[in-house]
């Protein structure tokens, strides 16, 4: 089993994650929820790695350790709503479409 590259250093995150797991679009995602707490630089380290530094701001005390735990949690879950999309997001929206619809009189 593959595990994640994260190193934690002078009060700052640095996590790897392989782009053949996670989209840019799921990570994005993921990274959203912590921007209260850390600025946060994604970047494309190669054609098959993304890069993340997490900082924490000035004056919030982060537990990096639990960060990690979170942030690899929340990636999983963004990760999964963008595969469901992929695979029945046109069904949502017939669904939508079909609840929507203007509905006709009968005529008298």
């Amino acid at each position: 089993m593959e595990k994640w590259a994260y190193e934690i250093e002078g009060g700052s995150l640095k996590i790897e994650l392989p782009l053949r797991f996670f989209t840019w679009e799921a990570i994005t995602a993921a990274l959203y929820p912590f921007t209260d707490r850390c600025s946060i630089l994604p970047k494309l380290k190669d054609a098959e790695t993304v890069s993340v530094l997490f900082e924490p701001k000035a004056g919030v005390s982060v537990p990096l350790t639990d960060l990690v735990k979170a942030f690899s949690n929340e990636l999983i879950d963004q990760q999964l709503r963008f595969q469901l999309n992929r695979e029945f997001g046109s069904v949502r929206d017939a669904i939508v479409q079909r609840a929507f619809a203007p509905v006709s009189k009968p005529s008298p």
